[in-house]
């Protein structure tokens, strides 16, 4: 072999090794043994790859929590991830199960380690990730009151509340409130306190107030507050529905 064409060979095979090592050291980490089939378990195989890699990550995050006796704990995607629970509901031990990318699948996939604590009430908000995927109302509905009494059986003493997904864009919003009428529809017959958000955080054509938005999805800190706001006693003591 020519002395310069062997070194190009040595450069690209070296190249190769940086890229291998790189790749190796770079990838998301899973925990050894139970913890890391348990998180792989958890991503919904629906999620596009830059999803999948966040899912786990937060899955990790929220492996290694303390688990809770008492208090409110909220199941959800980046909205409720996002949201400062602590000080939206001082006084009440809480726990964020937030995910951000979060679908309805992804909760169904993930319930095991929810099931982990022992919740006086437990927040259900879920759904408005699932319009990205083309998911019907009945696909929605059908999942969430599935998540809610399964974690029934092993929270028998909790309290299950379904929130209506939120007011977002205009040309998300039909499809909002087929799956919203749904979704009070199956709680009532579940069983589970059926929550409207829709009238603190709409605007006038129904879709989700300026004010209280960072981007037409996403609630800002005047959003979280007014959230807070009307649902505060039902975190604090519970409630058979928010007053209009």
């Amino acid at each position: 072999m020519k002395p310069v064409r062997r070194k190009i060979t040595l450069g690209v095979l070296f190249l190769c090794a940086v890229s291998f090592v790189f790749l190796i050291l770079t990838r998301e980490r899973l925990p050894a043994g139970d913890d890391a089939a348990l998180i792989s378990a958890s991503v919904w195989s629906g999620y596009k790859r830059e999803a999948k890699t966040h899912v786990t990550r937060r899955l990790r995050e929220l492996e290694s929590l303390r688990s809770i006796t008492g208090g409110a704990l909220f199941i959800g995607d980046s909205i409720t991830k996002n949201a400062p629970l602590a000080s939206m509901f001082p006084g009440v031990p809480v726990a964020n199960h937030g995910i951000g990318w979060g679908t309805s699948d992804g909760v169904l996939l993930r319930l095991d380690q929810i099931a982990r604590n022992q919740p006086d009430r437990v927040f259900i908000l879920i759904g408005t990730n699932d319009l990205h995927y083309d998911h019907t109302p009945e696909h929605i509905a059908g999942n969430v009151v599935s998540a809610a009494a399964s974690l029934r059986q092993d929270m028998p003493d909790t309290e299950f509340y379904v929130i209506s997904i939120l007011p977002r864009q205009d040309k998300a919003m039909a499809a909002v409130t087929a799956t919203n009428m749904l979704l009070e529809e199956r709680a009532a017959a579940g069983g589970y306190v059926y929550l409207d958000l829709t009238p603190v955080l709409a605007a006038a054509d129904g879709t989700l107030r300026t004010d209280l938005t960072t981007d037409g999805l996403h609630l800002n800190a005047a959003g979280y507050a007014a959230w807070a706001k009307a649902m505060g006693p039902c975190v604090l003591y519970g409630c058979a529905a928010l007053a209009q």
